[in-house]
């Protein structure tokens, strides 16, 4: 799933991602400005002040962007 800065303005589905087909799946937030939080273990992100939840033991991988991103 790729997330831009206008990401959450276009679906609130975004908000919550569930592994549907059991392969390894990447949350890319690249680019997105600002400092990105993602803890795969807890299944939880704060992308910009929008929250993300996952399962955690469904997404696999993260990419992260230019800034002070965790």
């Amino acid at each position: 799933m790729f997330y831009t800065d206008e990401y959450r303005y276009l679906s609130e589905t975004r908000s919550s991602l569930q592994d549907t087909d059991g392969g390894f799946d990447i949350v890319n937030v690249a680019a997105m400005s600002g400092n990105m939080f993602v803890d795969l273990n807890m299944g939880f992100g704060n992308l910009n002040g929008s929250f993300l939840f996952m399962n955690e033991s469904q997404i696999e991988g993260v990419i992260s962007g230019d800034g002070n991103d965790h």
